[in-house]
């Protein structure tokens, strides 16, 4: 379980791992109060909200 203020650290690493081959892909899953605002190139966001991916599904694909 990461704290939030550490969450852009492993976001920038595992982005930085696929960016250079060493990583296919990897899946995060977390507790949030909202959706990101905005979500960074090469990451895809989806919402679960009652157990249905909800709301906007705009982000970056992956």
């Amino acid at each position: 379980m990461l704290q939030p203020s550490a969450r852009p650290q492993i976001l920038g690493l595992l982005r930085t791992l696929t960016q250079d081959g060493d990583l296919d892909c990897a899946i995060l899953a977390g507790t949030m109060k909202e959706p990101m605002a905005r979500v960074p190139l090469g990451i895809q966001q989806a919402w679960i909200e009652g157990g249905v991916i909800a709301g906007d599904q705009s982000s970056q694909a992956a």
